[in-house]
């Protein structure tokens, strides 16, 4: 489970906005979210930037002046996931504008399109807060089997998440080596039985 760190009201809406919307000035984000205090933005970016939340990269603005562009560190984008209350499109969106790996978004994809949008939601806060490695593409078990039986799902819920990784398993062979390995270590059993 992703480390929760209590962060403050502003924090959690600069988390939010910076999912959906990365590469942002401090300016540009005050003036969407209607903060009134520009200083309230600085501070939260400050205490975001110190807890890793948020790093930024170096752009320039209309004038040709150098400015700060504000995004998410992967740890940032799991806090977001996990605490931000995002609905499962924003959480499709986020994903997107921050993971690289085109396979990892393919799987995504299917995942919201394929199953109804609480039980999607379900996997991809499950799966982004047990596996940073989510955010790096490099742990597709953490999207595609992310909900194991203690995770409280219905048997409706199972039966789709079945139907879906076959489904995924018939169109790509690196799912069906995951699907095999899978049910080779037994490691949800009710879900592949």
């Amino acid at each position: 489970m992703a480390k929760v760190i209590k962060i403050g009201r502003i924090e959690q809406q600069i988390l939010r906005y910076l999912a959906l919307h990365p590469d942002k000035h401090q300016q540009e984000i005050q003036k969407d979210l209607e903060i009134p205090n520009y200083g309230n933005v600085v501070n939260a970016v400050k205490s975001l930037r110190r807890k890793g939340y948020v790093t930024f990269k170096k752009g320039k603005n209309k004038r040709n002046k150098p400015i700060r562009l504000w995004r998410l560190t992967d740890e940032g984008l799991l806090q977001a996931l996990v605490n931000c209350d995002l609905s499962a499109k924003e959480m499709q969106q986020a994903i997107n504008n921050y993971v690289k790996n085109e396979f990892t978004k393919k799987i995504v994809k299917q995942v919201m399109e394929e199953l109804d949008p609480a039980l999607a939601k379900k996997i991809l806060v499950s799966a982004a807060s047990g596996a940073a490695s989510l955010l790096l593409g490099t742990n597709l078990l953490s999207i595609l089997f992310a909900i194991m039986p203690e995770s409280n799902i219905t048997a409706k819920e199972a039966k789709q998440i079945k139907k879906l990784a076959k489904r995924l398993k018939r169109t790509d062979r690196r799912i069906a080596k995951i699907y095999e390995a899978m049910e080779e270590i037994s490691i949800s059993e009710n879900l592949f039985s």
